[in-house]
């Protein structure tokens, strides 16, 4: 019974680990989000003609792609502001979710679980 705490305290230490990691990272960029778009797309009208040149796709095809991406392009220039970029996370407010996170995962197992209920083997369930 003791290992199945010190494993499952193992998993929620290293799940808590790497939920850290992930919202203490600034997701913020040197490009404003918009520009990060425009350069997407024009990779994508970049990659179309390099298809083309390389004969993977028609060339009616090419001018549909291209005119589908330069539709975005306009899309995205008459949205004014293309997104809000993000920003860095407040450590405690991390430390809090994922401490929440942790606590509310221990009290569920203690609602619903069954800490000393012994084992049930598939085979034992099945011979009753």
């Amino acid at each position: 019974m003791i290992g199945f705490w010190i494993s499952a305290g193992a998993m929620g230490v290293m799940v808590a680990v790497v939920l850290l990691q992930a919202l203490r990272q600034a997701r913020t960029s040197d490009l404003p989000a918009g520009a990060q778009d425009l350069a997407i797309y024009r990779d994508q009208l970049a990659e179309v003609d390099r298809d083309l040149a390389r004969g993977v796709i028609p060339p009616d095809e090419a001018g549909r792609l291209r005119i589908e991406v330069q539709r975005r392009i306009l899309d995205l220039d008459r949205k004014g502001q293309p997104g809000l970029a993000a920003r860095p996370s407040d450590p405690a407010k991390v430390a809090g979710l994922v401490a929440l996170a942790l606590a509310g995962a221990g009290g569920l197992y203690a609602v619903l679980g069954a800490p000393g209920y012994p084992d049930l083997p598939i085979a034992e369930r099945l011979a009753n």
